[in-house]
C-alpha cells in the first residue's frame, strides 16, 4: 500500500494561523487547504510550517472536516486534521494565538 504525500500547511501570519486553527476539536487542529480527496476518519500526515520561522514541524492526525470543492461561499476546499495526542502542537500553536481574540473574523471552518 501506497503511503500518500504529507499534505502541507505554510501559515504566514498570525491572522492565517487564527483563520485555520481548530480549538474546538479534541487536541487541537487546523484546516489545511487541498484538492486532494480526503474522507472523514482518513488518516494524514501534516508538514506544518509557521511564521514564527522555527522551521517545518511534521504531525499526524486524522480527517474531521471536509470542505469540498466548489462549496457554497466559495469556501476554500480543504480539510480539517485533528491532531494526535502527544505530539505537542496544540500547546504550541496555541502559544502562538495566545491573546488573539479571533473576535468576527472568518474562519476556515465554523
Amino acid at each position: 500500500m501506497n503511503t500518500p504525500e504529507p499534505l502541507e500547511v505554510t501559515f504566514e501570519s498570525r491572522s492565517a494561523l487564527c483563520r485555520a486553527y481548530m480549538a474546538f476539536v479534541h487536541n487541537g487542529g487546523v484546516f489545511v487547504p487541498t484538492n486532494r480527496h480526503c474522507e472523514l476518519g482518513d488518516d494524514v500526515n501534516v508538514t506544518v510550517t509557521l511564521y514564527d520561522s522555527s522551521g517545518p514541524v511534521a504531525v499526524n492526525g486524522s480527517v474531521v472536516w471536509v470542505t469540498p470543492n466548489r462549496a457554497q461561499g466559495k469556501r476554500i476546499a480543504g480539510v480539517g486534521v485533528q491532531f494526535n495526542a502527544g505530539d505537542g502542537i496544540r500547546a504550541r500553536l496555541e502559544g502562538l494565538l495566545a491573546g488573539l481574540s479571533g473576535g468576527d473574523e472568518p474562519t476556515h471552518t465554523l
